[in-house]
């Protein structure tokens, strides 16, 4: 699939946290959207099937619940 070039308005905010994941990864702003984006995806498609994300405290072992706004797809009612 061919790269599509598209233009956003990003608040500074996103934009320095755009740039410190770039840097803390070693690669460019664009990849760094492109796997955001990607991991967005993953994370609402798993959220539309009814999975629960779940992150773990690395010292104590308690699971913690991420939530997440299901899509408007899977909330939308018929007219």
């Amino acid at each position: 699939m061919a790269d599509v070039k598209i233009s956003a308005n990003l608040s500074s905010t996103v934009i320095d946290a755009l740039k410190d994941i770039a840097a803390k990864r070693g690669i460019s702003m664009t990849e760094a959207l492109r796997q955001a984006i990607s991991h967005e995806k993953y994370f609402q498609d798993a959220i539309d099937q009814d999975h629960k994300i779940l992150l773990e405290e690395p010292k104590s072992g308690r699971l913690r619940e991420v939530v997440l706004a299901p899509s408007m797809k899977a909330n939308a009612r018929p007219a």
